[in-house]
């Protein structure tokens, strides 16, 4: 029978191996190595500025297909509105405000009603589902592009 494990039973740890009271684990002092790091607070914001960026996850070539395609409906919808591909462009730019909600519906309803059915001359329109990917894929895309939501 192997014997019970007890203070008495334990074996010495090999030598230089490090052991480790878990009931007496130092707390973390965040204050200490921040100071050690930067020294001053002005040297923690230099370094929290660093991280001011966009990251964008990779996406699919399908997925950017689609943003192109979608992309390209909407500046040409922007163009004929405002008579500006200039101010079509700057639609989707980097912290623009998203677009008037009433121009994007109306976007949305000519794009979902004029477009071509899989059902060929019988139908035409697109389907709910068709049109609920579009608009997810355009929140997406204006997402993407920095959009402010």
């Amino acid at each position: 029978m192997p014997p019970k494990h007890n203070k008495e039973n334990k074996r010495p740890a090999p030598a230089g191996t490090i052991t480790v009271n878990p009931r007496s684990k130092q707390k973390r002092r965040l204050g200490k190595e921040l100071a050690g790091k930067f020294g001053t607070a002005e040297a923690l914001m230099v370094n929290v500025k660093t991280f001011d960026v966009v990251h964008l996850r990779p996406i699919g070539p399908n997925t950017q297909y689609r943003y192109n395609y979608y992309r390209r409906l909407w500046i040409e919808y922007c163009t004929f509105a405002y008579k500006s591909e200039h101010l079509a462009l700057e639609t989707i730019q980097m912290s623009h405000p998203f677009p008037n909600l009433d121009f994007f519906k109306s976007f949305i309803h000519h794009v979902a009603t004029e477009g071509r059915s899989a059902f060929k001359d019988v139908v035409k329109g697109w389907s709910v589902t068709t049109t609920r990917m579009f608009l997810s894929s355009m929140y997406g895309m204006f997402a993407r592009a920095g959009s402010v939501m």
